[in-house]
């Protein structure tokens, strides 16, 4: 919660790899002021190696796992990255579904990312994922490690130069809504909604790094 930011939601771990024998820790840029004595618990700790700080400052909730998630395959991990202009495609690929608008009071939200006045805002979404993936392919994940899922975060005015206020996301939030069950065999609850085209893309996902549809559990938490 924003009371008790810095807690888990703002700390991710990577498995063993060749780069980092004892794994290496993610964690969130607002976990230095939240929790500065976490913060430099993890940051002088050297056994995982140099801490690995992505910017979530821009963020409503700021914790790391709104924008990053570490998922477990059957023989490694993969890590799923927002990606704003995915979730727009998967948005407007499906606008023949009339139950979006119905349902959903989304409009506002995703036609800001197509008004020319918030198109420096659309632009640093997508330059703050490239940096994301820059910085995790310079800690030694690789490109086939890493999965773009579709996170549509807020556009908010600028106010003399900087954010007013802070953004959280339009509709759910898909990084964060899977939790693992019996990893091991591959089972997962997804905690999203009835919202059909981002659950059928998010379930393909799971599917194609080896999850059975039959063990992935849908929770509408809209």
């Amino acid at each position: 919660s924003l009371a008790t930011g810095g807690e888990g939601g703002n700390i991710e771990g990577l498995p063993v790899s060749a780069q980092h024998p004892y794994g290496s820790v993610i964690v969130g840029s607002t976990l230095k002021n939240r929790r500065p004595q976490i913060y430099k618990f993890l940051k002088n700790q050297k056994i995982q190696g140099e801490l690995i700080e992505l910017d979530t400052d821009w963020l409503q909730v700021g914790h790391v796992d709104e924008i990053i998630s570490v998922v477990p395959t059957a023989n490694s991990y993969k890590i799923f990255v927002f990606d704003t202009e995915l979730a727009l495609s998967v948005y407007t690929n499906s606008l023949n579904e009339s139950s979006i608008i119905q349902n959903y009071h989304i409009t506002d939200g995703v036609n800001a990312y197509y008004n020319e006045k918030y198109q420096m805002q659309r632009n640093q979404m997508k330059i703050r994922t490239d940096e994301i993936i820059s910085i995790l392919r310079e800690n030694g994940i690789s490109e086939t490690q890493l999965i773009r899922t579709p996170v549509l975060f807020e556009l908010i005015e600028y106010d003399d130069g900087l954010f007013g206020s802070l953004s959280s996301c339009v509709l759910f939030n898909s990084i964060n809504s899977v939790y693992m069950i019996e990893s091991n065999v591959r089972k997962a609850i997804f905690s999203g909604s009835s919202y059909t085209p981002y659950n059928s893309y998010y379930t393909n996902i799971l599917v194609n790094i080896g999850y059975e549809t039959n063990n992935i559990y849908m929770l509408d938490s809209i």
